[in-house]
């Protein structure tokens, strides 16, 4: 039996959402009993025995620490955490699936450079954000330098305007997440200010879709699970192993906001880190909208996708039903689940809000 449990503050992520996915892929594919838990305390209520694994997921090391702490006893070795815990918590023992923000910087600024982008800077840092000071870190082993960091402090407006005067020093930006490229960018155009290559450190469909479309990092979510269904083979087959330790390399995704240039090179991966989430940085404004339009992108079907463009396009409900054969009611009540998510009742004010993100 393998249980998941998600950090509370991370679950209503894509990156949780993707994770999850690539765990329910293998279950799907091996056909093992997965229970998902809301909190730590549901595995009383089941007979926990050597061969049950607990998979953790989330990006706070507290959380971390005290879920293990909770749970340590009745998993022993068999603890497996998914995410950006690169750094081990000290007198504590578990396996980790982590991706390598290290490297992945390092891959994203030579892809500036492998183009003769040699003014860099590195945007939207979220200073009280673990994963985004590795991020800071690992810029400047790469060459940058602490004058070309911006920072982002719970408020991407406030950021740009202090960016806006240095922005034209910079031939390559390099983002500390995709939402805050966006917001560079739609900034930028609303004040008629050119914009040098952006690259970003995230990986989200609300990229793909903005215009200009966004060069991210690209990071196979079914790899997490894979990889710890692989961790826990090797626990069981090998007990003198007490834990192991895989870290995921991410590919770059090439967009409009490098004119879609392909990735020439890629550096030598570097020491690993840990990471910790900031709710601060779910509060901004901004930040909220284009976690709500990228949440509707991660729940539209391939035809709900179509119908979704149909309406910000400017069709009515009559015109969506006949172009996709269903009824004009059937129309409503898939459009009006976008709405919900949103917690919009308008229709005007839905498609106000996915127009910003989805030009």
């Amino acid at each position: 039996m393998f249980f998941i449990l998600g950090e509370p503050a991370y679950t209503a992520s894509s990156w949780y959402k993707h994770i999850l996915d690539g765990i329910l892929t293998e279950k799907r594919s091996k056909r093992f009993n997965l229970i998902i838990l809301d909190s730590i305390s549901e595995t009383d209520n089941f007979r926990i025995c050597d061969e049950d694994a607990l998979f953790l997921v989330g990006s706070d090391p507290e959380w971390l620490e005290s879920v293990i702490d909770a749970s340590q006893q009745k998993f022993s070795n068999n603890i497996i955490v998914l995410g950006n815990f690169e750094r081990r918590l000290g007198g504590r023992n578990y396996s980790l699936v982590s991706s390598d923000i290290s490297a992945d910087v390092c891959n994203l600024y030579t892809h500036l450079v492998s183009y003769d982008k040699t003014k860099i800077a590195m945007y939207g840092i979220n200073p009280k954000s673990a994963s985004d000071t590795y991020r800071k870190n690992s810029f400047l082993e790469c060459g940058g330098d602490t004058k070309d960091i911006y920072i982002n402090n719970a408020n991407l407006c406030q950021c740009y305007k202090d960016f806006e005067p240095y922005i034209q020093n910079y031939d390559g930006i390099i983002c500390a997440n995709d939402y805050s490229a966006i917001s560079l960018i739609r900034h930028a155009q609303h004040n008629s200010v050119k914009i040098p290559y952006i690259v970003s450190c995230g990986e989200t469909k609300l990229a793909k879709y903005f215009n200009p479309s966004i060069t991210n990092l690209k990071t196979n979510y079914k790899d997490f699970g894979k990889a710890a269904i692989s961790v826990y083979k090797t626990l069981q087959k090998d007990f003198s192993v007490s834990s192991v330790t895989i870290n995921l390399a991410s590919d770059i995704s090439s967009g409009e906001s490098t004119d879609e240039l392909p990735v020439l090179s890629r550096p030598a991966t570097l020491g690993t880190i840990s990471s910790k989430s900031d709710e601060t940085f779910y509060a901004d404004k901004e930040v909220s909208e284009m976690l709500c339009v990228e949440n509707i992108l991660n729940h539209c079907d391939k035809t709900e996708l179509n119908m979704l463009f149909s309406l910000i396009g400017g069709m009515t409900y009559a015109d969506i039903a006949e172009k996709y054969h269903m009824s004009i009611n059937g129309a409503k009540y898939r459009i009006h689940k976008f709405f919900e998510l949103c917690h919009i009742d308008s229709k005007f004010n839905f498609i106000e809000l996915v127009k910003k993100y989805i030009c």
